[in-house]
């Protein structure tokens, strides 16, 4: 009888510490998604919506979350919101409202539209520092797809876009994840007009950096672009191995890589590891061509061939299931596909039977979680710095480096930048050469 009672203890006290780890107590930290209908969950046959699917995915011991969207608000509704939400002490609160909510998209003169253009610009501004000044930090998320969008509309999404993207706040790039090329939904992932459905919002819940809020945590900062002349230089690498190396979580589905990059010789200079196979980017015959088992793009090389300085960009749209490439602003594709990556690689790779470089030189590599725009590559390519959806930035120029070692990673997230092999290398700092 004492066991069975030991037993019954035992199953109580277990059964009241997971019932209390389901408790929203003070020891985690609450996330609040603050924004209109889409934010909210509309068009989602789940009731979920992007940002309950995000939250499907946090550590439950250590955040809690709450969503307080309501549809049809703007920066102006919102704000009468804004002690209510207080009210729930959040850690972190991710704004999510949309420039179509503000009445740009109505018959208007081209002054009344940029009118409600610069209301929501600041609007956003005034409520993240409201979200600072009350304790909290705020994330922006990107304006997002209207199947009613034209050119013009389109374009403006593109430019507000590209104002929050270079703002010392955590963003995110809804765009990116279902954007059929025209700011208009992807087919199939839309549930009208203004909504996406389920398909859509799980698309768009993969664009949040899956440890953004444990950077923050961790007091990681808003991440700034090199602007030293430093870059790294690999010498001897072989063609089956990798030099550097970054492995992101399953959720992944659209991504961006951009790396400046600068050869002696011709070979491959990238891949990604897909759940399925993998792709290539190599310099042959004159041209930077993208490779995969669906087919294959290229860009002649710059005018000044090999020994100039290379701004390349692979994005790629699930969704819509396109891969584009990007070289100096001249653009490649699209390749028909749909790719899940796994690891992302510069160097050789396994199984590789072709060559490498004699020199690889390389700077500033991005990988983003959601497909760029060619706005958002030519502006990598201006040293603009894209912080929306930001997975990693490595500028490399870490100076004190072997095999197995981690590099700099600056972007707002945890993952690992790693170097694989111990290949030849050196720092070229500020035209001073430094060997290691």
């Amino acid at each position: 009888m004492k066991y069975f009672w030991g037993y019954i203890t035992f199953c109580f006290l277990v059964g009241c510490q997971t019932f209390n780890n389901k408790l929203p107590d003070e020891s985690r930290e609450l996330i609040a998604f603050f924004g209109s209908s889409v934010c909210k969950n509309v068009g989602d046959e789940e009731g979920l919506g992007y940002a309950g699917r995000f939250a499907r995915r946090l550590d439950t011991l250590k955040w809690r979350y709450v969503n307080v969207s309501k549809g049809g608000d703007n920066t102006i509704k919102i704000t009468r919101r804004l002690d209510s939400l207080y009210l729930q002490h959040p850690a972190y609160v991710v704004v999510g409202l949309s420039l179509s909510n503000e009445g740009f998209t109505k018959p208007l003169t081209e002054e009344g539209r940029y009118r409600i253009f610069e209301r929501f610009r600041t609007g956003l501004l005034r409520i993240s520092d409201s979200i600072r000044a009350h304790g909290a930090i705020p994330v922006i998320a990107n304006c997002y797809a209207r199947n009613s969008f034209n050119e013009s509309d389109y374009l403006m999404i593109r430019q507000i876009n590209a104002i929050i993207n270079e703002w010392t706040v955590p963003s995110i790039n809804l765009l990116g994840a279902i954007n059929d090329g025209h700011g208009r939904w992807v087919k199939g992932y839309e549930a009208n007009d203004g909504h996406p459905n389920k398909f859509g919002h799980d698309e768009m819940s993969r664009t949040i950096v899956h440890t953004l809020f444990d950077a923050l945590e961790a007091g990681k900062p808003v991440p700034y672009r090199n602007w030293t002349s430093d870059y790294m230089e690999f010498t001897g690498m072989q063609r089956d191995k990798q030099v550097l190396s970054v492995k992101v979580d399953s959720t992944v589905h659209s991504f961006a890589e951009s790396i400046m990059f600068r050869t002696t010789g011709e070979g491959v200079i990238s891949s990604v590891e897909l759940k399925k196979g993998r792709c290539t980017i190599k310099l042959e015959k004159g041209k930077i061509i993208y490779q995969s088992e669906a087919g294959s793009t290229s860009v002649p090389l710059p005018d000044k061939g090999l020994e100039s300085w290379g701004y390349l960009t692979l994005s790629h749209n699930y969704a819509l299931g396109e891969t584009r490439l990007f070289v100096n602003g001249v653009e490649a594709g699209p390749v028909k596909e749909k790719l899940e990556p796994q690891t992302f690689l510069l160097g050789g790779f396994p199984q590789n039977t072709g060559n490498v470089p004699d020199t690889l030189s390389l700077r500033d590599w991005m990988i983003h979680r959601s497909s760029l725009t060619s706005d958002e590559a030519k502006n990598y390519m201006k040293w603009k710095m894209l912080r929306s959806s930001l997975e990693v930035y490595a500028p490399l120029v870490d100076d004190s480096l072997g095999a197995n070692s981690e590099l700099e990673n600056r972007a707002q997230s945890l993952t690992k930048v790693e170097m694989k092999v111990n290949t030849k290398f050196r720092i070229i700092q500020k035209g001073m050469k430094k060997d290691l």
